[in-house]
């Protein structure tokens, strides 16, 4: 027993050349170690971050120009219905062929094929074309916050 630094000395300590240093390296990872990779997550976690909040931008963009389109389809649809009708008031008054009473009643006159061919409204319509991507979903931390 050494008295004067009020510690036991064991033969194996003596051997070292002193008392022996207590290592944390044993129960967990060295504080560098541990550094570098909170490092290295937390701007894994921002990347991932600022990668999502750029396509949720685009999305909402893409969302945002899409009702003032859908209104102004909505307003046309309706005005073309009130114009069917009238148009089938005067079909049951006079005599008409078969194509032209499927050109008024349902806005075309016949069942073609769009195969292969530019259509004009699917680019400014809903089916605008642009995949949705699913995103992984966002977790709150309730636990070990800072």
């Amino acid at each position: 027993y050494d008295y004067r630094k009020g510690h036991r000395r064991h033969r194996h300590d003596e051997r070292r050349g002193g008392f022996r240093e207590q290592s944390r390296s044993r129960s967990r990872s060295p504080d560098d170690e541990r550094r570098r990779l909170e490092k290295e997550r937390k701007a894994r976690m921002a990347r991932l971050r600022a990668e999502n909040d750029a396509e949720e931008e685009i999305r909402l963009s893409l969302h945002h120009k899409k009702p003032e389109l859908i209104d102004t389809a909505v307003v046309s649809k309706k005005k073309r219905t009130t114009q069917q009708l009238n148009d089938v008031d005067q079909l049951e008054t006079s005599v008409v062929t078969d194509e032209d009473q499927m050109q008024r009643l349902l806005g075309f006159s016949g069942f073609g094929t769009t195969k292969n061919l530019e259509v004009s409204d699917n680019k400014t319509s809903a089916a605008s074309g642009a995949a949705a991507k699913n995103k992984a979903r966002r977790y709150r931390q309730y636990m070990n916050r800072k």
